[in-house]
């Protein structure tokens, strides 16, 4: 492994690691090196991790999120969570949304660690409930940065919804699938995953409702 490359690639813009079979933002660490000398330590201290956990890890370079949402939390790459259901008609349908903030200095928004989450309504795009924690715990603003949570409108909805409707007819025998996408720096509508196991409780945890029977009215269309 060249090392060199890596701190060329790292003095200049920020990486994140993760392990590659961990869940629920668990493990996730933002690497920035300034100094050669940094660069071996870190490394050194990343292999001995490894060779303890015997786990897998992989490196990507840190996405730039959109100024409107690094503004609720700018320690992590805030997302939406949306579910899309393709039917047996070749339809997509929109199942449900959330928008997720980090909090209380995580680098990621995940709620099961330590993450906000909010309901977002599907037609409009605004959001229509307090956050929420998996506490428990309620939030008409948000801790860090004051803004206001619901009533927000999450920008370039009709797009994003565009985007997670085409990915969703790429793996047509995936019919249920949970987006996290990312509002870029530029406008850009970036898609850092899709899960196959998208976590339901989500919606039904920020919206405060059971989804079981709009699930059960679409799934054989």
């Amino acid at each position: 492994m060249n090392l060199m490359f890596f701190f060329d690639l790292l003095k200049e813009k920020q990486m994140i690691i993760k392990p590659t079979l961990g869940s629920e933002g668990g493990g996730v660490e933002i690497v920035k090196i300034a100094k050669e000398d940094d660069l071996f330590e870190w490394f050194t201290s990343l292999q001995t991790k490894l060779q303890k956990t015997k786990e897998r890890w992989v490196g990507e370079e840190l996405l730039v999120q959109s100024d409107e949402m690094r503004s609720f939390y700018p320690h992590a790459i805030n997302t939406l969570r949306i579910y899309t259901l393709l039917g047996a008609d070749q339809v997509t349908r929109i199942m449900g949304a959330a928008v997720r903030w980090g909090n209380n200095g995580s680098h990621t928004d995940n709620i099961h660690n330590g993450g906000i989450a909010a309901c977002v309504d599907v037609e409009t795009g605004i959001v229509v409930s307090p956050g929420i924690d998996t506490n428990y715990k309620t939030y008409l603003c948000h801790p860090y940065s004051s803004k206001q949570i619901i009533g927000y409108k999450i920008e370039h909805w009709d797009k994003i919804l565009a985007v997670v409707t085409e990915a969703s007819r790429v793996l047509p025998q995936v019919r249920h699938v949970g987006w996290d996408v990312v509002i870029g720096k530029n406008s850009e509508i970036i898609i850092l995953e899709g899960n196959s196991r998208p976590d339901p409780i989500l919606v039904q945890l920020t919206n405060r409702k059971g989804i079981w029977n709009d699930y059960k009215r679409n799934i054989g269309k």
